[in-house]
């Protein structure tokens, strides 16, 4: 198995990151003023759990789901981008390295550096 380190995770969220802020991905994708947020935190947090399945070669999954009546009521989507955001922070605390400490943060302001260029681009307000 291999693990992750702040460094080696940050590396890999850069690359969504840079990704996900090119002006030339963000048109290709078809993302407007109009794009939910929902919608672009849901497609980071897809790209980086995918890139880490495959960086460590099998499937990430939680095992155990939090009661969906502990949840506050959201949409199919928001509740698949829950999901694997999840499974990414659980499998890190899980398999982390020593050099990991913080993979929720590193994934947050991932997430928000995305957002926020969207934000930019479009001049959107939307939260």
């Amino acid at each position: 198995m291999k693990t992750f380190t702040d460094q080696n995770f940050k590396e890999l969220c850069d690359i969504v990151k840079d990704l996900y802020t090119d002006p030339a991905q963000v048109t290709a994708i078809g993302w407007n003023a109009d794009t939910p947020v929902h919608h672009i935190e849901g497609a980071v947090i897809a790209e980086i759990h995918s890139r880490i399945e495959a960086f460590i070669g099998e499937r990430i999954e939680v095992a155990e789901r939090i009661h969906a009546e502990q949840m506050p009521s959201e949409s199919l989507g928001e509740s698949h981008t829950r999901r694997r955001r999840e499974e990414i922070i659980n499998f890190m605390r899980k398999h982390r390295s020593e050099g990991l400490s913080h993979p929720s943060a590193i994934l947050n302001q991932t997430i928000q550096a995305v957002v926020d260029n969207w934000q930019r681009e479009f001049g959107s307000v939307q939260a």
